[in-house]
Parts: C-alpha cells; sequence; structure tokens
C-alpha cells in the first residue's frame, strides 16, 4: 500500500509539473500574440496610446509610421522566455521607457495581458480531458 502512495504522489508530481509546463507556454504564446496585436492596434489591449506631442511629430524621420514603429526594432525585439516557472518577457533597452513611461514621456504600454479569458478556456479545456 505505501509503495502505491509513492507511485501516485509521484504521478501527480509530474501531472502537476507537465500542465504547469504547458500552461507556461501558453501564456508566453498569449503574451507575445497579445504585444503583437497591441503594436497593430497602436493600443494596449483596447486603450488606445496617446498621441505624439507636436514637437515629436516634427522630428519623426517617418511621420507616415504608426506610434512606437519608425522602424519595427522595438517590435521586432520583444521576446517571452520560460526560465524555472517564470515568463521573462525581453525587449531593446529603451522598450522599457515606453513600456512604463518617464517624467517626460507618457507611458504607451505594449507587453501584457489583461484578460485571462483565453488562459481560463485553455485550463478548462485541459481539465475536462482528464
Amino acid at each position: 500500500m505505501g509503495r502505491d502512495i509513492k507511485k501516485m504522489s509521484g504521478f501527480f508530481l509530474k501531472f502537476r509539473w507537465a500542465i504547469s509546463n504547458d500552461l507556461k507556454k501558453h501564456i508566453k504564446r498569449q503574451i507575445e500574440k497579445q504585444t503583437d496585436r497591441n503594436f497593430k492596434r497602436e493600443s494596449y489591449i483596447g486603450e488606445k496610446w496617446a498621441d505624439l506631442k507636436e514637437s515629436s511629430k516634427r522630428v519623426r524621420k517617418y511621420p507616415n509610421k504608426p506610434i512606437l514603429q519608425q522602424t519595427g526594432k522595438l517590435r521586432r525585439s520583444v521576446k517571452a522566455h520560460i526560465r524555472y516557472n517564470k515568463i521573462i518577457v525581453k525587449t531593446i533597452q529603451y522598450g522599457r521607457f515606453h513600456q512604463s513611461g518617464t517624467k517626460n514621456m507618457v507611458a504607451r504600454p505594449f507587453v501584457g495581458i489583461k484578460d485571462f479569458k483565453y488562459i481560463r478556456k485553455w485550463l478548462m479545456d485541459k481539465w475536462r480531458k482528464l
């Protein structure tokens, strides 16, 4: 009987680890998809980015390009990585200033998940398959 319990606890640990890894991969994909949508829509999950100041508009090298996409370097630099039990999102150095803003610059967040309905749906689908 004691051996069966050990086998079962090992099974549950492996199962939890597998779900955990799948969940992290799913969240990583959702972050990447949502970030891409944010750039396409020039908004943070439905909340439109602030317009550029007139002074910024005058000095833009490519005035017809969307906000935060003069060269596309920022958009291409966003990468999500799974490290242990965390999902780390990296971008080029100046990305953090756009994400959070500064004393002189309004924030235009582009990374993040506001709506977890896709993750909840994914979890419910996994649960039903058990």
